[in-house]
Protein backbone atom coordinates (compact mmCIF):
# COMPACT_ATOMS: atom_id res chain seq x y z
CA UNK A 1 0.00 0.00 0.00
CA UNK A 2 1.35 3.42 -0.96
CA UNK A 3 2.09 6.26 1.38
CA UNK A 4 -0.99 8.26 0.40
CA UNK A 5 -3.31 5.29 0.77
CA UNK A 6 -1.92 4.34 4.18
CA UNK A 7 -2.12 7.84 5.64
CA UNK A 8 -5.74 8.90 5.31
CA UNK A 9 -5.17 12.37 6.79
CA UNK A 10 -3.22 13.33 3.67
CA UNK A 11 -6.38 13.45 1.56
CA UNK A 12 -8.90 14.38 4.26
CA UNK A 13 -7.83 16.31 7.35
CA UNK A 14 -11.44 16.23 8.55
CA UNK A 15 -11.61 12.45 8.76
CA UNK A 16 -12.36 11.68 12.42
CA UNK A 17 -13.58 8.09 12.16
CA UNK A 18 -12.21 5.31 9.94
CA UNK A 19 -12.08 1.54 9.51
CA UNK A 20 -8.87 -0.45 9.28
CA UNK A 21 -7.12 -3.75 10.04
CA UNK A 22 -4.29 -4.51 12.48
CA UNK A 23 -1.14 -5.32 10.50
CA UNK A 24 1.43 -5.71 13.28
CA UNK A 25 1.84 -5.50 17.05
CA UNK A 26 5.06 -4.89 18.97
CA UNK A 27 5.98 -4.70 22.65
CA UNK A 28 8.90 -2.34 23.15
CA UNK A 29 10.30 -1.31 26.54
CA UNK A 30 7.00 -2.03 28.23
CA UNK A 31 4.99 -0.11 25.63
CA UNK A 32 2.55 -1.57 23.13
CA UNK A 33 2.64 -0.27 19.56
CA UNK A 34 0.44 -1.33 16.66
CA UNK A 35 0.55 -0.69 12.93
CA UNK A 36 -2.70 -0.50 10.97
CA UNK A 37 -3.32 -1.12 7.29
CA UNK A 38 -4.35 2.53 6.96
CA UNK A 39 -4.74 5.25 9.56
CA UNK A 40 -6.17 8.74 9.95
CA UNK A 41 -4.05 9.34 13.09
CA UNK A 42 -1.44 12.02 12.44
CA UNK A 43 2.07 11.08 13.67
CA UNK A 44 4.49 13.60 15.12
CA UNK A 45 6.28 15.24 12.21
CA UNK A 46 7.14 18.63 10.75
CA UNK A 47 6.69 20.35 14.10
CA UNK A 48 3.06 19.20 14.48
CA UNK A 49 2.32 16.91 17.47
CA UNK A 50 0.56 13.58 17.09
CA UNK A 51 -3.17 12.89 17.25
CA UNK A 52 -4.73 10.97 20.10
CA UNK A 53 -7.99 9.06 20.23
CA UNK A 54 -9.32 5.50 20.39
CA UNK A 55 -9.40 2.17 18.63
CA UNK A 56 -12.32 -0.20 18.93
CA UNK A 57 -12.43 -3.78 17.68
CA UNK A 58 -15.28 -4.11 15.21
CA UNK A 59 -15.49 -7.90 15.56
CA UNK A 60 -13.85 -10.92 13.93
CA UNK A 61 -10.74 -11.18 11.78
CA UNK A 62 -10.33 -9.54 8.41
CA UNK A 63 -8.17 -9.79 5.31
CA UNK A 64 -6.62 -7.18 3.09
CA UNK A 65 -9.73 -6.82 0.95
CA UNK A 66 -12.15 -6.47 3.85
CA UNK A 67 -13.23 -3.30 5.56
CA UNK A 68 -13.56 0.29 4.41
CA UNK A 69 -10.18 1.42 3.09
CA UNK A 70 -11.32 5.02 2.84
CA UNK A 71 -12.69 5.37 6.33
CA UNK A 72 -15.88 7.16 7.31
CA UNK A 73 -16.11 10.96 7.50
CA UNK A 74 -18.87 12.62 9.51
CA UNK A 75 -19.53 15.70 7.36
CA UNK A 76 -16.86 17.48 9.40
CA UNK A 77 -15.82 19.71 6.54
CA UNK A 78 -19.20 21.38 6.61
CA UNK A 79 -19.17 21.44 10.41
CA UNK A 80 -15.66 22.10 11.79
CA UNK A 81 -16.98 22.52 15.34
CA UNK A 82 -14.29 21.08 17.69
CA UNK A 83 -17.08 19.81 19.92
CA UNK A 84 -18.43 17.55 17.13
CA UNK A 85 -16.49 14.62 18.50
CA UNK A 86 -16.52 11.18 16.88
CA UNK A 87 -17.53 8.83 19.71
CA UNK A 88 -17.00 5.08 19.96
CA UNK A 89 -20.26 3.14 19.99
CA UNK A 90 -21.22 0.50 22.50
CA UNK A 91 -22.96 -2.33 20.63
CA UNK A 92 -21.20 -5.66 20.91
CA UNK A 93 -17.73 -4.22 20.51
CA UNK A 94 -14.91 -4.73 22.96
CA UNK A 95 -13.62 -2.05 25.30
CA UNK A 96 -12.13 1.07 23.79
CA UNK A 97 -8.34 1.06 23.43
CA UNK A 98 -6.70 4.42 24.02
CA UNK A 99 -4.21 5.78 21.44
CA UNK A 100 -1.81 7.98 23.40
CA UNK A 101 0.96 8.63 20.85
CA UNK A 102 1.54 8.17 17.12
CA UNK A 103 4.93 8.10 15.41
CA UNK A 104 6.51 7.16 12.08
CA UNK A 105 9.05 4.34 11.99
CA UNK A 106 10.61 3.10 8.75
CA UNK A 107 7.92 4.80 6.70
CA UNK A 108 5.00 3.31 8.63
CA UNK A 109 2.63 4.88 11.14
CA UNK A 110 2.74 3.26 14.60
CA UNK A 111 0.21 3.79 17.38
CA UNK A 112 1.11 3.63 21.06
CA UNK A 113 -1.91 2.05 22.73
CA UNK A 114 -3.10 1.29 26.25
CA UNK A 115 -6.24 -0.32 27.62
CA UNK A 116 -6.41 2.17 30.48
CA UNK A 117 -9.41 4.42 30.11
CA UNK A 118 -8.38 8.00 29.33
CA UNK A 119 -9.53 10.94 31.47
CA UNK A 120 -12.44 13.07 30.31
CA UNK A 121 -11.48 15.10 27.24
CA UNK A 122 -10.12 18.54 28.00
CA UNK A 123 -10.22 21.58 25.79
CA UNK A 124 -7.35 21.78 23.27
CA UNK A 125 -5.49 24.45 25.26
CA UNK A 126 -5.37 22.30 28.40
CA UNK A 127 -4.51 18.96 26.77
CA UNK A 128 -0.99 17.68 27.35
CA UNK A 129 0.52 15.36 24.76
CA UNK A 130 3.76 14.69 26.65
CA UNK A 131 5.97 16.34 24.01
CA UNK A 132 9.27 17.90 25.12
CA UNK A 133 9.41 21.69 24.61
CA UNK A 134 11.36 22.50 21.50
CA UNK A 135 11.10 23.40 17.82
CA UNK A 136 10.16 20.42 15.65
CA UNK A 137 11.03 18.12 18.53
CA UNK A 138 10.30 14.47 17.63
CA UNK A 139 9.44 11.75 20.12
CA UNK A 140 11.16 8.42 19.42
CA UNK A 141 8.78 5.72 18.18
CA UNK A 142 9.10 1.91 18.23
CA UNK A 143 12.22 0.22 16.90
CA UNK A 144 12.45 -0.74 13.23
CA UNK A 145 10.26 -3.63 12.11
CA UNK A 146 11.85 -7.01 11.48
CA UNK A 147 12.33 -8.33 7.97
CA UNK A 148 9.24 -9.96 6.48
CA UNK A 149 10.58 -13.49 6.94
CA UNK A 150 11.15 -12.90 10.67
CA UNK A 151 8.15 -10.68 11.33
CA UNK A 152 5.58 -13.42 12.02
CA UNK A 153 7.76 -15.07 14.69
CA UNK A 154 8.54 -11.70 16.28
CA UNK A 155 4.84 -10.84 16.50
CA UNK A 156 3.94 -14.19 18.07
CA UNK A 157 6.75 -13.85 20.60
CA UNK A 158 6.25 -10.20 21.47
CA UNK A 159 2.48 -9.57 21.44
CA UNK A 160 1.24 -11.92 24.13
CA UNK A 161 0.03 -8.91 26.16
CA UNK A 162 -1.19 -6.85 23.20
CA UNK A 163 -4.97 -6.20 23.39
CA UNK A 164 -5.13 -6.37 19.59
CA UNK A 165 -4.32 -9.24 17.26
CA UNK A 166 -2.95 -9.17 13.74
CA UNK A 167 -5.83 -9.33 11.28
CA UNK A 168 -8.45 -7.82 13.59
CA UNK A 169 -10.74 -5.21 12.09
CA UNK A 170 -10.85 -1.98 14.08
CA UNK A 171 -12.53 1.40 13.98
CA UNK A 172 -10.38 4.41 14.77
CA UNK A 173 -11.70 7.58 16.38
CA UNK A 174 -9.66 10.80 16.27
CA UNK A 175 -9.78 13.25 19.16
CA UNK A 176 -11.32 15.90 16.95
CA UNK A 177 -10.93 18.84 19.35
CA UNK A 178 -7.18 18.22 19.50
CA UNK A 179 -6.91 17.63 15.73
CA UNK A 180 -8.87 20.76 14.78
CA UNK A 181 -6.87 22.85 17.25
CA UNK A 182 -3.63 21.76 15.60
CA UNK A 183 -5.14 22.38 12.15
CA UNK A 184 -5.86 25.97 13.20
CA UNK A 185 -2.38 26.47 14.70
CA UNK A 186 -0.59 24.95 11.70
CA UNK A 187 -2.41 26.99 9.04
CA UNK A 188 -2.09 30.07 11.23
CA UNK A 189 1.66 29.53 11.27
CA UNK A 190 1.73 29.27 7.46
CA UNK A 191 -0.17 32.56 7.16
CA UNK A 192 1.92 34.36 9.78
CA UNK A 193 5.25 33.16 8.33
CA UNK A 194 4.20 34.13 4.80
CA UNK A 195 3.22 37.63 5.95
CA UNK A 196 6.50 38.12 7.83
CA UNK A 197 8.46 37.08 4.74
CA UNK A 198 6.49 39.17 2.26
CA UNK A 199 6.13 42.30 4.41
CA UNK A 200 9.38 42.36 6.42
CA UNK A 201 11.72 40.00 4.57
CA UNK A 202 11.87 37.91 7.75
CA UNK A 203 12.25 34.19 7.11
CA UNK A 204 11.01 31.53 9.53
CA UNK A 205 13.96 29.35 10.59
CA UNK A 206 12.09 27.05 13.00
CA UNK A 207 8.59 26.37 14.21
CA UNK A 208 7.19 24.97 17.45
CA UNK A 209 3.61 23.77 17.88
CA UNK A 210 2.81 22.66 21.41
CA UNK A 211 -0.29 21.99 23.45
CA UNK A 212 -0.26 25.39 25.13
CA UNK A 213 1.69 27.71 22.81
CA UNK A 214 3.13 27.99 19.31
CA UNK A 215 6.08 30.03 18.11
CA UNK A 216 8.23 30.78 15.09
CA UNK A 217 11.85 31.93 15.04
CA UNK A 218 12.65 34.70 12.55
CA UNK A 219 16.06 35.51 11.07
CA UNK A 220 15.95 39.19 12.07
CA UNK A 221 17.88 40.85 14.87
CA UNK A 222 14.94 42.96 16.02
CA UNK A 223 11.24 43.51 15.42
CA UNK A 224 9.53 46.78 16.26
CA UNK A 225 6.03 46.92 17.74
CA UNK A 226 4.85 48.78 14.65
CA UNK A 227 6.13 46.09 12.25
CA UNK A 228 4.72 43.35 14.44
CA UNK A 229 1.32 45.03 14.51
CA UNK A 230 1.29 45.46 10.73
CA UNK A 231 2.10 41.80 10.14
CA UNK A 232 -0.47 40.56 12.65
CA UNK A 233 -3.21 42.67 11.08
CA UNK A 234 -2.35 41.49 7.59
CA UNK A 235 -2.32 37.85 8.73
CA UNK A 236 -5.80 38.28 10.17
CA UNK A 237 -6.99 39.93 6.97
CA UNK A 238 -6.05 36.74 5.14
CA UNK A 239 -8.22 34.87 7.61
CA UNK A 240 -11.14 37.26 7.05
CA UNK A 241 -10.83 36.80 3.29
CA UNK A 242 -11.61 33.11 3.88
CA UNK A 243 -9.54 31.96 0.93
CA UNK A 244 -9.37 28.24 0.06
CA UNK A 245 -6.59 26.08 1.50
CA UNK A 246 -5.75 23.05 -0.62
CA UNK A 247 -3.33 20.17 0.00
CA UNK A 248 -2.19 17.97 -2.87
CA UNK A 249 0.72 15.82 -4.05
CA UNK A 250 2.63 17.22 -7.01
CA UNK A 251 5.13 15.99 -9.57
CA UNK A 252 8.65 17.36 -9.99
CA UNK A 253 7.46 19.16 -13.13
CA UNK A 254 4.66 20.89 -11.21
CA UNK A 255 7.04 21.69 -8.37
CA UNK A 256 9.43 23.44 -10.73
CA UNK A 257 6.69 25.95 -11.60
CA UNK A 258 6.10 26.95 -7.98
CA UNK A 259 7.79 29.62 -5.90
CA UNK A 260 7.99 27.95 -2.51
CA UNK A 261 8.88 29.71 0.71
CA UNK A 262 11.06 26.70 1.59
CA UNK A 263 12.34 23.84 -0.55
CA UNK A 264 10.85 20.38 0.23
CA UNK A 265 12.90 18.07 2.45
CA UNK A 266 11.86 15.03 0.37
CA UNK A 267 12.22 14.15 -3.30
CA UNK A 268 9.11 11.98 -3.69
CA UNK A 269 5.54 12.08 -2.39
CA UNK A 270 5.86 15.88 -2.28
CA UNK A 271 2.76 17.42 -0.76
CA UNK A 272 2.04 21.11 -1.29
CA UNK A 273 -0.32 23.16 0.85
CA UNK A 274 -1.66 26.17 -1.03
CA UNK A 275 -3.28 29.16 0.63
CA UNK A 276 -4.90 30.73 -2.41
CA UNK A 277 -3.35 34.06 -3.30
CA UNK A 278 -0.80 33.93 -0.47
CA UNK A 279 1.64 31.04 -0.86
CA UNK A 280 2.50 27.47 -1.84
CA UNK A 281 4.37 25.55 0.84
CA UNK A 282 5.64 21.98 1.11
CA UNK A 283 3.94 20.47 4.15
CA UNK A 284 2.68 17.10 5.37
CA UNK A 285 0.49 18.46 8.15
CA UNK A 286 -3.26 18.74 8.57
CA UNK A 287 -5.03 21.95 7.57
CA UNK A 288 -8.59 23.33 7.35
CA UNK A 289 -10.21 23.83 3.98
CA UNK A 290 -10.21 27.62 4.17
CA UNK A 291 -8.31 30.36 5.98
CA UNK A 292 -11.47 31.53 7.73
CA UNK A 293 -11.48 28.37 9.85
CA UNK A 294 -8.21 29.47 11.46
CA UNK A 295 -10.43 31.90 13.36
CA UNK A 296 -7.88 34.50 14.34
CA UNK A 297 -4.17 34.98 15.03
CA UNK A 298 -2.96 36.68 18.20
CA UNK A 299 0.73 37.37 18.84
CA UNK A 300 1.26 37.07 22.58
CA UNK A 301 5.00 37.64 22.99
CA UNK A 302 8.26 38.41 21.19
CA UNK A 303 11.78 37.83 22.51
CA UNK A 304 15.37 37.74 21.30
CA UNK A 305 16.47 34.16 20.73
CA UNK A 306 19.87 32.98 19.40
CA UNK A 307 20.50 36.02 17.25
CA UNK A 308 16.93 36.16 15.95
CA UNK A 309 13.45 36.95 17.21
CA UNK A 310 11.00 34.38 18.56
CA UNK A 311 7.33 35.21 18.01
CA UNK A 312 4.84 33.37 20.22
CA UNK A 313 1.28 33.26 18.95
CA UNK A 314 -2.10 31.55 19.30
CA UNK A 315 -4.80 30.80 16.74
CA UNK A 316 -8.50 29.99 16.81
CA UNK A 317 -9.89 28.89 20.16
CA UNK A 318 -6.51 29.39 21.81
CA UNK A 319 -6.41 33.02 20.64
CA UNK A 320 -9.95 33.57 21.88
CA UNK A 321 -9.05 32.09 25.28
CA UNK A 322 -5.84 34.15 25.51
CA UNK A 323 -7.71 37.34 24.62
CA UNK A 324 -10.44 36.60 27.13
CA UNK A 325 -7.87 36.02 29.88
CA UNK A 326 -6.06 39.25 28.98
CA UNK A 327 -9.29 41.27 29.08
CA UNK A 328 -10.24 39.72 32.43
CA UNK A 329 -6.81 40.54 33.85
CA UNK A 330 -6.92 44.15 32.61
CA UNK A 331 -10.38 44.66 34.09
CA UNK A 332 -9.33 43.09 37.40
CA UNK A 333 -6.25 45.32 37.72
CA UNK A 334 -8.16 48.42 36.62
CA UNK A 335 -10.84 47.72 39.23
CA UNK A 336 -8.21 47.32 41.97
CA UNK A 337 -6.66 50.64 40.95
CA UNK A 338 -10.08 52.33 40.71
CA UNK A 339 -9.56 53.44 37.12
CA UNK A 340 -11.02 52.52 33.76
CA UNK A 341 -9.13 50.16 31.42
CA UNK A 342 -8.20 53.09 29.17
CA UNK A 343 -6.50 54.86 32.11
CA UNK A 344 -4.61 51.78 33.30
CA UNK A 345 -1.26 52.70 31.69
CA UNK A 346 -1.19 56.10 33.44
CA UNK A 347 -2.23 54.55 36.74
CA UNK A 348 0.52 51.93 36.49
CA UNK A 349 3.14 54.60 35.75
CA UNK A 350 1.98 56.61 38.76
CA UNK A 351 2.10 53.49 40.93
CA UNK A 352 5.63 52.68 39.76
CA UNK A 353 6.78 56.19 40.62
CA UNK A 354 5.27 55.83 44.08
CA UNK A 355 7.05 52.53 44.58
CA UNK A 356 10.39 54.01 43.48
CA UNK A 357 9.96 56.94 45.87
CA UNK A 358 8.97 54.60 48.67
CA UNK A 359 12.04 52.44 48.05
CA UNK A 360 14.27 55.50 48.06
CA UNK A 361 12.91 56.65 51.42
CA UNK A 362 13.15 53.14 52.81
CA UNK A 363 16.83 52.91 51.85
CA UNK A 364 17.49 56.25 53.52
CA UNK A 365 15.88 55.01 56.73
CA UNK A 366 17.85 51.76 56.55
CA UNK A 367 21.09 53.70 56.20
CA UNK A 368 20.26 55.89 59.19
CA UNK A 369 19.24 52.90 61.27
CA UNK A 370 22.42 51.02 60.29
CA UNK A 371 24.54 54.01 61.29
CA UNK A 372 22.89 54.28 64.70
CA UNK A 373 23.12 50.54 65.26
CA UNK A 374 26.79 50.57 64.23
CA UNK A 375 27.50 53.35 66.71
CA UNK A 376 25.89 51.25 69.44
CA UNK A 377 28.00 48.21 68.53
CA UNK A 378 31.19 50.29 68.39
CA UNK A 379 30.49 51.93 71.75
CA UNK A 380 29.44 48.84 73.69
CA UNK A 381 31.09 45.75 72.19
CA UNK A 382 34.57 46.93 71.25
CA UNK A 383 37.57 45.41 73.06
CA UNK A 384 41.19 46.55 72.99
CA UNK A 385 43.57 43.62 72.37
CA UNK A 386 47.28 44.43 72.16
CA UNK A 387 46.49 48.00 71.16
CA UNK A 388 43.95 47.06 68.48
CA UNK A 389 40.30 48.05 68.82
CA UNK A 390 38.51 44.77 68.06
CA UNK A 391 34.77 44.50 67.34
CA UNK A 392 33.33 41.04 66.71
CA UNK A 393 29.53 40.94 66.62
CA UNK A 394 26.50 39.06 65.28
CA UNK A 395 23.58 40.68 63.49
CA UNK A 396 20.56 39.01 65.13
CA UNK A 397 18.17 39.90 62.26
CA UNK A 398 19.46 39.71 58.72
CA UNK A 399 17.08 41.06 56.05
CA UNK A 400 19.75 41.17 53.36
CA UNK A 401 23.19 39.55 53.12
CA UNK A 402 24.57 42.97 52.22
CA UNK A 403 23.54 44.18 55.68
CA UNK A 404 26.57 42.36 57.11
CA UNK A 405 28.90 44.37 54.90
CA UNK A 406 27.04 47.63 55.55
CA UNK A 407 27.30 47.13 59.31
CA UNK A 408 31.00 46.28 59.18
CA UNK A 409 31.78 49.40 57.15
CA UNK A 410 29.59 51.66 59.32
CA UNK A 411 31.11 50.33 62.57
CA UNK A 412 34.64 50.78 61.19
CA UNK A 413 33.79 54.43 60.42
CA UNK A 414 32.54 54.99 63.99
CA UNK A 415 35.72 53.44 65.45
CA UNK A 416 37.88 55.65 63.22
CA UNK A 417 35.93 58.70 64.38
CA UNK A 418 36.15 57.75 68.05
CA UNK A 419 39.75 56.52 67.99
CA UNK A 420 41.62 58.33 65.20
CA UNK A 421 44.73 56.50 64.00
CA UNK A 422 44.27 53.51 66.32
CA UNK A 423 44.55 50.05 64.70
CA UNK A 424 41.19 48.30 64.37
CA UNK A 425 39.66 44.97 63.39
CA UNK A 426 35.93 44.73 62.74
CA UNK A 427 34.21 41.40 62.03
CA UNK A 428 30.44 40.98 61.57
CA UNK A 429 28.54 37.74 61.01
CA UNK A 430 24.93 37.13 60.05
CA UNK A 431 22.90 33.98 59.36
CA UNK A 432 20.64 33.60 56.33
CA UNK A 433 19.36 30.63 54.32
CA UNK A 434 21.25 28.05 56.35
CA UNK A 435 24.62 29.80 55.90
CA UNK A 436 26.49 32.27 58.02
CA UNK A 437 28.05 35.21 56.18
CA UNK A 438 31.20 36.89 57.46
CA UNK A 439 32.67 40.31 56.62
CA UNK A 440 36.01 41.49 58.06
CA UNK A 441 37.59 44.99 57.96
CA UNK A 442 41.11 45.73 59.25
CA UNK A 443 43.57 48.63 59.27
CA UNK A 444 47.36 48.67 59.23
CA UNK A 445 48.91 47.48 62.46
CA UNK A 446 45.89 45.44 63.60
CA UNK A 447 46.50 42.15 65.40
CA UNK A 448 45.18 40.28 62.38
CA UNK A 449 44.50 41.10 58.75
CA UNK A 450 40.98 40.74 57.33
CA UNK A 451 41.84 37.84 55.03
CA UNK A 452 43.71 36.01 57.84
CA UNK A 453 40.47 35.89 59.85
CA UNK A 454 38.54 34.40 56.92
CA UNK A 455 41.24 31.82 56.14
CA UNK A 456 41.63 30.79 59.77
CA UNK A 457 37.90 30.18 60.35
CA UNK A 458 35.76 29.37 57.30
CA UNK A 459 37.61 26.43 55.64
CA UNK A 460 37.54 24.46 58.88
CA UNK A 461 33.75 24.93 59.00
CA UNK A 462 33.22 23.80 55.40
CA UNK A 463 33.02 27.33 54.07
CA UNK A 464 35.10 29.52 51.81
CA UNK A 465 35.90 33.16 51.18
CA UNK A 466 38.55 35.59 50.08
CA UNK A 467 39.78 39.14 50.07
CA UNK A 468 42.85 41.07 51.14
CA UNK A 469 44.44 42.43 54.31
CA UNK A 470 42.00 45.36 54.44
CA UNK A 471 38.69 43.73 53.48
CA UNK A 472 37.57 40.10 53.17
CA UNK A 473 34.34 38.12 53.24
CA UNK A 474 32.93 34.60 52.92
CA UNK A 475 30.36 32.17 54.28
CA UNK A 476 30.01 28.71 55.83
CA UNK A 477 27.11 26.22 56.10
CA UNK A 478 26.83 26.46 59.87
CA UNK A 479 25.31 28.58 62.59
CA UNK A 480 26.32 32.12 63.44
CA UNK A 481 27.18 31.06 66.99
CA UNK A 482 29.61 28.41 65.70
CA UNK A 483 31.33 30.93 63.41
CA UNK A 484 31.50 33.52 66.19
CA UNK A 485 33.11 31.03 68.56
CA UNK A 486 35.68 30.05 65.92
CA UNK A 487 36.58 33.72 65.26
CA UNK A 488 37.04 34.50 68.93
CA UNK A 489 39.20 31.39 69.36
CA UNK A 490 41.38 32.38 66.38
CA UNK A 491 42.12 35.88 67.68
CA UNK A 492 45.13 36.48 69.98
CA UNK A 493 44.15 36.73 73.62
Amino acid sequence: MGLQAERLYYTNSYLREFSSVVEECQERDGETWVRLRESAFYPTSGGQPFDTGYLQVSGGRSNDSAGDHGGTARAAQADPDPQAQATPGDGDAMDVINVIAVEVENGHVWHHITTQRPPARQDPVAQVAGLADGHQNLVAGPAAAQAAAQQTQAVEAQTADCPLKVGQAVIGYIDWARRFDFMQQHSGQHILSACFEQMQGANTTSFHMGDTYCSIDLDVVSLSEEKLRDVMWEANRWIWRDVPIRARFVSQAELAQMQLRKAPSVTEDIRIVTIEGLEDNACGGTHPSSSGQVGQILVTKTERMRGGVRVTFACGERALSAGKEAVHLVRHIATDLSVGPADLAGAMESLQNQVKEGNRRYEEMRSRYASLLARDFAANQTKVIHGTHVLVAVLPILDDVQDVKRMALASAEWLSTGHPGAPQLVVFVGESGGRTHVVAQATDGAISSADSVIKAVLPALGGKGGGNATAAQGSAPTSASAVLAAIEAALPS
